[in-house]
């Protein structure tokens, strides 16, 4: 099984990625279709899987730490697709609220660009 480091939209298949990422066959499908297993985060550049316990997706990839160290920047709707990561409490409704991260609301908050500390 070859992987490869694949951009949005790039490669020879018809399916296009809404991030940059690390792609591979699927070895359970018939045909020969891209898998996403993994992305940098958009704000500390750390590679995560795409695990839901391990990042999420909204208009750009958040790792763990990075999402729930923003949290508040993410609507209420995303805190209840992803518990894993923002907790039950979100699931239930007790999520969060702001703006796009990544700026795609007027007005809204955006997650901060410091670095996470740590490893």
């Amino acid at each position: 099984m070859h992987s490869d480091a694949g951009a949005p939209g790039g490669g020879a298949c018809r399916v296009a990625f809404l991030e940059q990422g690390w792609l591979a066959v699927d070895p359970f499908s018939v045909k020969a279709r891209p898998l996403l297993l993994g992305a940098p985060c958009s704000l500390c550049q750390r590679p995560v899987c795409v695990a839901d316990a391990c990042s999420v997706f909204y208009a750009k990839r958040f790792c763990l730490h990075c999402a729930r160290a923003n949290a508040a920047a993410f609507p209420p709707a995303v805190h209840k697709a992803a518990p894993a990561i923002f907790g039950a409490a979100a699931a239930a409704g007790g999520g969060g609220g702001g703006g796009l991260p990544g700026g795609g609301a007027a007005g809204g908050q955006r997650p901060s660009a410091a670095a996470p500390s740590g490893s």
